[in-house]
C-alpha cells in the first residue's frame, strides 16, 4: 500500500513537473503579446494546451483522479497568469522609471535651488550626493534603481510608492478572465 502511495506522490510530482514546463511557451507568447499592449485569450488558450498536455504526458497512464489532475493544471494556469502578468509589468514600470530617473537628478537639483535662490547649481549639485540621492529615489519610488531586477524584487513596494496596486489588481482580474476564456475555448475543442 505504502508503495502504491509514493507511487501516487511521485506521478503527481511528475505531472506538476510537466504541466510547469508546458506552461513556458504561452507565458513566452503572454509576455511578447502583453510587451505590445495586448491581453490575448490566444495566450490563455496556449497556456492551458501546454499545461494539460504535458501534464497528461508526464503522469502517463497513471489512475490520479481527475480532480488531482484538474487541481495540479488549473494552480499552473493561474500561477502561469499571475506571474506572466507581472513580468510585463514590471518590464513596462522599469522602463518607464528608467526614462522618468535620467532627468530626475535635475529635478531635484532645480527644486533644491529653487528653495535656496542664493545656491547655484554648482553647489546645489554637490548637494546632492549619491547616497542622497538613492536615499530619495528609494523613499519616492520603492527601489533603489530602475533595473528589471530591482523592480521585480520590490514590486509590491513599487506599485504602493506609485499607487497602482488597484489596476495591477484589476489587470490580474482582466489577464485571468481572458485567460480562463482561452482556457475554455481549447477544452471546448477537445471534448
Amino acid at each position: 500500500m505504502e508503495d502504491y502511495e509514493g507511487s501516487k506522490v511521485l506521478t503527481a510530482l511528475k505531472a506538476l513537473f510537466g504541466a510547469v514546463i508546458g506552461a513556458l511557451p504561452g507565458v513566452a507568447l503572454w509576455i511578447i503579446l502583453g510587451k505590445l499592449g495586448v491581453i490575448a485569450s490566444v495566450s490563455g488558450m496556449a497556456i492551458a494546451m501546454g499545461v494539460v498536455f504535458l501534464s497528461c504526458l508526464f503522469a502517463g497512464d497513471s489512475n490520479l483522479s481527475p480532480l488531482v489532475m484538474l487541481t495540479i493544471c488549473g494552480v499552473v494556469f493561474l500561477t502561469a497568469i499571475i506571474i506572466s502578468e507581472k513580468i510585463v509589468w514590471t518590464m513596462e514600470m522599469s522602463e518607464s522609471l528608467s526614462e522618468y530617473l535620467s532627468t530626475y537628478r535635475g529635478e531635484i537639483i532645480k527644486a533644491v535651488m529653487a528653495e535656496n535662490p542664493d545656491i547655484s547649481r554648482t553647489e546645489a549639485d554637490g548637494l546632492l550626493t549619491d547616497d542622497l540621492y538613492n536615499q530619495i529615489v528609494t523613499e519616492t519610488f520603492g527601489v533603489r534603481e530602475a533595473t528589471f531586477s530591482e523592480c521585480f524584487s520590490n514590486f509590491g513596494s513599487l506599485l504602493g510608492k506609485l499607487e497602482m496596486k488597484g489596476e495591477y489588481i484589476s489587470s490580474i482580474v482582466k489577464s485571468i478572465f481572458f485567460g480562463l476564456l482561452g482556457g475554455s475555448a481549447f477544452f471546448a475543442k477537445i471534448m
